[in-house]
């Protein structure tokens, strides 16, 4: 689920080392995988000018109707506004680490 990251905490733990992360780590429905993959995957397509910026309305769009093939409005919509809470989740963790790095600084 956490990619490259949680491959690399599995081997510390491996190791025998304590990994509060992962003895933590939250569980995912399964029926929340397709969403959590689709943030992830448009993740990837995000505008980073200045700052990082919300995913755009017509990829998670495209993405849900083309990748997905969701034809159920109501699945649509609730797949949309998950994506978008995770985004927007996603957005305010990263201006958390930006303005702890700037007044560490």
């Amino acid at each position: 689920m956490w990619g490259d990251k949680e491959r690399t905490l599995r081997k510390a733990q491996d190791r025998g080392e304590s990994v509060p992360a992962l003895e933590n780590k939250p569980e995912l429905f399964p029926d929340l995988y397709n969403v959590w993959n689709a943030f992830w995957s448009l993740n990837r397509t995000r505008l980073c000018l200045f700052a990082p910026q919300a995913l755009q309305v017509v990829e998670i769009t495209s993405y849900l109707e083309k990748v997905l093939h969701i034809k159920d409005i109501e699945f649509f919509q609730s797949c949309f506004m998950h994506i978008t809470t995770l985004d927007n989740t996603w957005l305010t963790e990263q201006g958390n680490k930006d303005a702890d790095s700037s007044s560490s600084n």
